[in-house]
């Protein structure tokens, strides 16, 4: 079955990966095929989010900046008007178990 790697979905998997625990609640989310069109908001330079990776319960900030100082891969902000959806496309990152890297 697509998605499945060793009884757990690839998402229940990167979850732990980034996490180092197992994830507990699953919230459903209905997701619709991506517009064809996405409006462009503008490069990523860096993010900040919250988790507790590592700990759970216990969120503090993360903060990753993106790109070389000469800007040729930087990520873009793009906005999916028909899903309501923000998305960060492009750039050299990728997700590891270390975080955001690239």
């Amino acid at each position: 079955m697509a998605g499945k790697r060793k009884g757990r979905t690839m998402a229940e998997r990167t979850f732990s990966d980034w996490h180092s625990f197992l994830s507990g609640e699953k919230v459903p989310v209905k997701l619709e095929p991506l517009a064809t069109e996405l409006v462009v908001l503008g490069e990523v330079r860096e993010i900040v989010y919250y988790s507790d990776k590592g700990s759970p319960g216990e969120y503090k900030a993360y903060v990753h900046e993106f790109g070389s100082a000469d800007r040729r891969d930087m990520p873009l902000l793009l906005f999916d008007r028909h899903n309501g959806a923000l998305i960060v496309m492009g750039g050299k990152f990728k997700i590891t178990a270390r975080g955001i890297v690239g």
